[in-house]
């Protein structure tokens, strides 16, 4: 099977009639190789042509050349080649991902896992394993919450309250609906990739460079990474044991109106804390667990027999359960006709009971995310989100993702049930669901207010400066930068967003507990005034205030709201690939970590997308080929580079490959979303590693008009205002004509100035924002500053027109590409360090400045100062002041 595995994606990877063997032969040449992002951009626009040929790949990772008009491969004029590798279909490539869309909750709690900090030393891990025990239980409570509300929507509302006239068939054919759910999540998530996971469990790992070890800076070259949790199939069969409890709770009392004995209800609730438990202790946690495949652990064999004896209890749980929902819709079938005049007895307990589970598994998950991030630290530039919270927040934004989900479908359906002559009864936890969302969906407009005011007020504050740095925008043009870079620094409120609407999650799942305790024999509790605002029972003694009952009337609004919307968006999905690329755009980001702590998620695409890359830059550099390979990653295409780059710098076969390999991210969230969202994958420590690996040939492009991406390779030392990177401890920043230069990071104009000012009076070419990077002059000048010759010449005819400037105006700069350049120079202390010398080295912040004379830092944006909570990044002193040192200075 690995032979196979291996000789397939060879066969995938190979050029086949479109090789590096034609006219300009392929030894002396270098390859440009671009990886998209986001959104599976089309392969023509990445090469910026009207045709393509795919020369390598399969049906869904493609490789893609620059064609004419008989589909014949064409060059580069300097005789480059330019290639392109698509993965957008691994994500977006069939109908059926359009249904990825209802995963989205469990995509978020899965992803959750992926954020908590590294763990070091004993209690730590502890810690670590204890929020993962806790993410598998709140997974378990949401599939639990999803088969509940198709349970709620068929058998009550439905059967028991509109079709219970028509008999037992009606209860048995409702039973089987949430039955019918578990096995569409099975079906949606898909299986995992053939080729690589069944190499894995017979090699040790994809590709797998070293045996997981704590030396590595990051996580992503540990063996077992892309296969995800290695007790998957036990995790599987328990999530579907648990279903199937709530399906025989759900449907007890029909079992008792047909005459059996009322015990199910209690066998089941039993079975349901079985399979909590046994998720809970009986599976490991993903970072912490010994990989069962692994031929160099020699705790291997005993981790494979604990995850049969495991692999055996669930399946007898799943037995068991299933055993139960049959019992339970056989007894159904001999329910008397007639149903009832309210809800399905004993529904809102069931309710109770799975909020009291997903309460526990937050706690829990808080717990230990506070004990796991106690060695976080503050005040840099990589620092995780919220001080290492955001496992936390970013589980609760999918409960309560997962309860809008569950409340939107419930109020559309029982809106279309409902008559006069038989108007539904919906539980009880549906009124609380819509009540709390129609205090979130309040706070967001209250957000969304505040931020429209102020950003009118910082876009005319910081107008005058970037008209004053930047001559080529005129008033409109100036007000549009300004804008744009008011959005881009939108991001640094990410954490504080996330932070206030978690914690308002959470306080309104206790209220929502606090107001079902009556339903389920439990005193009521009396809250004053000001708490029971966020508490919702209507009081059979006096009417609800008004205001309350606005706020349940625009949160039932606004669940109906995102019920239709999430049915437009599938139908429309279904239908058009550019809305299915668009809609997927969080599978883009969620989908690249693997399965966790839910089975109900994609696999992750990463597997195959990062093993190909691996394969492509092996193929490119294979001996014999003497050419430079100029690797080029976009968004979340740069982290799949990233990660194919740091595995093969952590294999001793291919770490000499790198030495020639440039590296060019654009675009990139490496630093400001991906190492805080995700610490224990990308540091750095990592960073500044690969960056050593490759000799320094790496340099990063970002616009101060990109909402997404931001520096890399440049940092802020907080005690001193330097800016720092990998390699160099202070730098000095180099302004040239249409970008700034801090190190290896390049922060390019947007829009560009005009060519000729003589003819143009005001700019003509458009924002490009997080997009079309390329197209930019910076681009090649950075491939050619990469040891990529003769880059430059080909595209434009004067070094001049490469800057952007009128004739006569670009000096020398530009002018001159020599054939070999020397590769910038590495610190020889950095390359000496070992990672935890590198983690140790003092933590910084970002520093960069704005468009050739705009007095504001680029990650701070507009305006007088931070906001949002960001005080990391302090503004910088425009362009041309004396000291070349003092430049880098706090005001």
């Amino acid at each position: 099977m690995v032979e196979h595995a291996a000789r397939h994606r060879a066969e995938r990877n190979g050029a086949g009639q479109h090789g590096d063997t034609g006219q300009h032969g392929d030894t002396e040449h270098w390859v440009e190789l671009r990886v998209h992002g986001v959104r599976a951009t089309d392969p023509e626009d990445m090469l910026d042509v009207d045709r393509v040929v795919q020369v390598a790949g399969d049906e869904l990772g493609r490789v893609f050349r620059r064609a004419d008009r008989r589909g014949a491969e064409l060059r580069e004029p300097d005789g480059h080649v330019v290639e392109a590798y698509h993965w957008g279909r691994l994500t977006s490539g069939s109908f059926s991902q359009a249904l990825w869309l209802l995963l989205a909750p469990f995509g978020l709690v899965n992803a959750a896992q992926f954020t908590l900090p590294r763990p070091v030393g004993t209690w730590p891990r502890r810690w670590h394993e204890l929020a993962g025990a806790a993410l598998r239980l709140l997974g378990l409570a949401m599939t639990a919450l999803f088969v509940l509300t198709m349970a709620t929507l068929t058998v009550d509302l439905w059967a028991w309250q509109q079709a219970g006239a028509t008999g037992g068939g009606a209860y048995a054919l409702a039973l089987l609906a949430p039955v019918a759910l578990l096995g569409f999540f099975r079906w949606a998530a898909g299986p995992p990739a053939p080729d690589v996971r069944e190499a894995a469990r017979k090699d040790g790992g994809i590709d797998a460079p070293v045996p997981p070890s704590r030396e590595q800076p990051s996580d992503l070259v540990h063996r077992d990474f892309f296969l995800g949790a290695h007790d998957l199939g036990s995790l599987r069969l328990l999530h579907v044991a648990g279903g199937l409890t709530v399906v025989a709770g759900v449907g007890a009392p029909l079992t008792a109106a047909a005459g059996f004995p009322p015990v199910l209800r209690a066998v089941a609730a039993a079975l349901f804390v079985l399979v909590a438990v046994v998720v809970t202790a009986g599976l490991r946690d993903l970072n912490t667990a010994t990989n069962p495949w692994d031929p160099d652990d020699p705790a291997a064999a005993v981790a494979r027999r604990r995850r049969r004896n495991t692999e055996l209890v669930a399946q007898a749980l799943a037995v068991l359960a299933g055993s139960a929902a049959l019992v339970t819709v056989g007894a159904a079938l001999l329910a008397p006709v007639g149903g009832g005049t309210g809800g399905l007895p004993g529904l809102d307990l069931i309710c109770f009971l799975v909020m009291v589970v997903a309460a526990a598994a937050v706690g829990l998950l808080a717990l230990g995310n506070l004990l796991v991030a106690r060695g976080v630290r503050a005040g840099d530039a990589f620092a995780p989100y919220a001080g290492g919270w955001a496992c936390t927040l970013l589980a609760l934004l999918g409960l309560f993702l997962g309860v809008g989900y569950s409340g939107a479908f419930a109020t559309i359906v029982a809106a279309a049930l409902t008559s006069d002559e038989r108007p539904v009864v919906v539980p009880e936890l549906l009124s609380r669901v819509a009540y709390a969302w129609g205090i979130t969906a309040a706070g967001v407009l209250l957000l969304a207010g505040y931020l429209l005011v102020r950003r009118r007020s910082a876009i005319a504050a910081v107008t005058p400066a970037v008209a004053a740095g930047a001559p080529w925008l005129t008033g409109r043009w100036a007000r549009k930068v300004a804008a744009a870079m008011w959005v881009a620094r939108l991001k640094n409120g990410l954490a504080c967003v996330l932070t206030v609407f978690g914690v308002l999650g959470v306080v309104l799942t206790v209220f929502a507990a606090v107001d079902l305790a009556p339903v389920v024999g439990l005193p009521p509790v009396a809250l004053p005034w000001m708490l029971d605002v966020l508490s919702w029972w209507p009081r059979p003694d006096a009417p609800a205030p008004a205001f309350q009952v606005a706020l349940l009337a625009f949160g039932t609004l606004t669940l109906t709201g995102l019920a239709t919307g999430l049915m437009l968006l599938a139908r429309t999905a279904l239908f058009g690939a550019s809305a299915r690329r668009g809609i997927n755009v969080v599978w883009d980001v969620v989908a690249f970590w693997p399965r966790a702590v839910h089975p109900f998620v994609p696999s992750a695409y990463s597997a195959r997308a990062v093993a190909d890359l691996e394969d492509r830059i092996r193929w490119h550099l294979a001996p014999g080929r003497t050419g430079r390979l100029a690797v080029c990653g976009h968004s979340q295409g740069s982290l799949l580079t990233f990660a194919a780059l740091v595995r093969l710098a952590a294999s001793p076969a291919d770490r000499a490959l790198l030495d020639r390999v440039a590296y060019l991210t654009f675009g990139s969230q490496l630093q400001v979303m991906f190492a805080r969202g995700f610490p224990a994958y990308v540091n750095r420590a990592a960073v500044t590693a690969l960056y050593g690996d490759l000799r320094g040939n790496w340099r990063n492009l970002y616009r101060d008009t990109d909402a997404l991406a931001g520096p890399v390779l440049s940092w802020r030392r907080p005690a001193t205002g330097w800016i720092e990177a990998p390699g160099a401890p202070v730098l000095d920043r180099a302004s040239e004509p249409g970008r700034e230069r801090y190190g290896p990071d390049w922060r390019i104009a947007d829009p560009l100035p005009p060519a000729d000012p003589t003819l143009q009076e005001s700019c003509l070419l458009p924002l490009r924002g997080h997009g079309e990077y390329w197209l930019d002059p910076a681009w090649y000048e950075a491939l050619a500053d990469l040891g990529c010759p003769r880059a430059v010449a080909h595209r434009t005819a004067s070094p001049d027109a490469a800057q952007g400037l009128p004739p006569g105006q670009g000096g020398q700069a530009g002018m001159v590409v020599d054939e070999a350049p020397d590769p910038p120079g590495v610190d020889a202390r950095v390359l000496a360090q070992g990672p935890a010398d590198r983690l140790a080295q003092e933590e910084v912040g970002i520093g960069q400045v704005g468009l050739d004379g705009v007095g504001e830092q680029t990650q701070v944006g507009v305006g007088a100062g931070p906001e949002l909570g960001d005080d990391r990044c302090p503004a910088q002193p425009p362009v041309g002041v004396a000291d070349p040192g003092a430049q880098h200075r706090q005001e």
